[in-house]
């Protein structure tokens, strides 16, 4: 850009075109590169109903792939070899996705985080409670994949952030 204002304006000329041009390409190569990604991972499109809606803990998100509903809270407290903490009390939830495309939906991918009032919530690790962390498989076309997860409590309502890692996420909220 700078060469254009100096003494060889056409040479200057055909590098920004040559720029803008590779700018370009790259980004529709980078657009093809994460719609073959998100094809082999089985992974759907952007789901636009998504975009950060909030439901209420126990109502379904109707997405353009999968169906997801955070449901049941459960007060506990964790056991001895659970992780962060042990003998804490804490609530889990149950979710569940159900995979209404036609492609195997990838589990794997899936993100769900929670926070408690202003704060993190820490997820729990209890094999004792059922608590392992998110599924890894794949959930079939017409099939459905339900697990549990665990926070620790603290103070406050409840929002759950669930989504796939590469696509938007839908918010569930619990007021306490």
């Amino acid at each position: 850009m700078i060469a254009l204002f100096g003494s060889k304006k056409i040479l200057a000329a055909i590098g920004v075109v040559l720029c803008v041009l590779a700018v370009v390409f790259t980004v529709i190569a980078q657009g093809a590169a994460v719609k073959e990604l998100n094809e082999k991972l089985g992974l759907p499109e952007s789901d636009k109903k998504a975009s950060g809606q909030m439901y209420a803990v126990g109502e379904t998100h109707r997405g353009t792939a999968v169906d997801i509903t955070v449901s049941d809270p459960k007060a506990f407290t964790t056991g001895e070899y659970a992780a962060p903490a042990q003998n804490a009390k804490a609530t889990s939830y149950q979710v569940t996705v159900v995979n209404h495309s036609d492609k195997p939906w990838s589990a794997a991918m899936l993100l769900v985080q929670a926070t408690m009032g202003n704060t993190s919530a820490e997820q729990v690790f209890d094999t004792n409670a059922g608590l392992g962390g998110t599924p890894s498989q794949d959930i079939l076309p017409g099939k459905e994949l339900t697990f549990r997860v665990g926070f620790v409590d603290a103070p406050g309502d409840v929002t759950i952030q669930v989504g796939a890692v590469t696509d938007d996420k839908v918010y569930f909220v619990q007021k306490r």
